[in-house]
């Protein structure tokens, strides 16, 4: 929060679907009790009826426009069948970052 630096203002999250797709998407805080029972890192859900609009972050992790917002009417179900891509991410080579060449929407990771 930009008055308070230990409260977060939004949870910042890399959704992929089954075709490869990433899209980054995010929990505002007033959201957190409703969902932070719900979302896990690398579980598979479906999500349902969320918020889906310009990606005005200042930090763009992925290379798509938009951005997926998880408020108060998306639903959120454990999906047990995903046939996507497990790790659905394209990290920078190392010797990008040594040359400085990393673009401004790549993930730096080992």
């Amino acid at each position: 929060m930009y008055n308070n630096p230990e409260q977060f203002y939004s949870i910042e999250m890399i959704v992929v679907d089954e075709e490869g797709t990433t899209m980054q998407a995010n929990v505002l805080r007033r959201w957190f009790p409703r969902f932070e029972q719900l979302l896990n890192e690398s579980d598979c859900y479906f999500i349902v009826k969320p918020t889906i609009g310009l990606n005005e972050s200042k930090y763009k992790y992925v290379d798509n426009k938009n951005k997926l917002g998880i408020y108060c009417d998306t639903d959120v179900y454990p999906c047990k069948d995903f046939n996507g891509p497990i790790y659905g991410f394209s990290f920078t080579s190392f010797k990008d970052i040594i040359d400085k060449t990393v673009p401004e929407n790549k993930s730096i990771g080992d």
